[in-house]
């Protein structure tokens, strides 16, 4: 993944190109009937479920179903003005367009960032979601092909658990909890919540490396963030 911080209508901003995710993840993903047509098996495409007002999020999905995400949001939880969000998602149109063109004409290749968690493959910090949950769960582990985040999904509720190596600003807002002694920030909304952890500062003035959780679950589960927690317990005690 790809970080830059900014400022759009007096707010700050983290502009973020990646994730890289396979093509069996983000099963909601459909295509964006308002973008131009693209050649080479290319496709541009958005989700039905990582909708939020504060970011404006877009997909470029190759021939294999492989895709690279374009996501331009607010740094905190405040969902501005009007005007401030139409400028949110034009600054997310340059930097897609940006993408395509390098894509579509340059050979793509990968930088290893070398950031703290990005030295490892998050999977193996993640324990088996079959012990934590149960089979009932219905959750495979599916591997970022770049190894920076690892995903659970259940391909049938669409019930998703991702660990990902995140940079950001102290957030504003959340709750703070204790998870194995790690000061844990927690946000929740409808089907969704998220649990960070800073596991480093950074060579940015205030900002830090986090290790997040964030679980998307079916309407039936009243409590994202109790499930969240769970899994948290079982994965925070494997950070390095």
């Amino acid at each position: 993944m790809c970080y830059e911080f900014g400022t759009v209508g007096g707010r700050d901003i983290l502009v973020q190109v990646g994730e890289l995710a396979a093509a069996k993840e983000d099963p909601e993903r459909g295509p964006d009937v308002s973008a131009t047509p693209l050649d080479q098996g290319l496709q541009v495409q958005r989700g039905t479920f990582f909708v939020h007002p504060t970011s404006c999020l877009r997909y470029l999905t190759f021939a294999d179903g492989t895709h690279l995400s374009v996501t331009v949001g607010f740094t905190d939880n405040n969902i501005g003005t009007v005007d401030q969000r139409a400028a949110l998602c034009t600054v997310e149109e340059a930097v897609f367009a940006g993408l395509v063109e390098h894509v579509t004409t340059r050979k793509a290749g990968h930088y290893d960032r070398g950031a703290y968690l990005g030295k490892f493959d998050m999977c193996t910090l993640m324990p088996d979601p079959l012990e934590v949950l149960g089979p009932a769960s219905g959750l495979e582990v599916i591997p970022a092909p770049n190894r920076h985040r690892c995903i659970w999904l259940n391909p049938v509720d669409t019930t998703e658990v991702q660990l990902i190596d995140e940079y950001s600003a102290q957030p504003t807002g959340g709750t703070k909890i204790t998870i194995d002694d790690q000061i844990t920030i927690v946000s929740q909304s409808a089907g969704y919540c998220s649990l960070r952890t800073i596991v480093g500062a950074t060579s940015w003035p205030g900002v830090y490396e986090y290790a997040k959780l964030r679980v998307r679950v079916p309407e039936s589960i009243k409590d994202p963030c109790a499930f969240a927690k769970t899994v948290a317990a079982a994965t925070w005690p494997k950070l390095p």
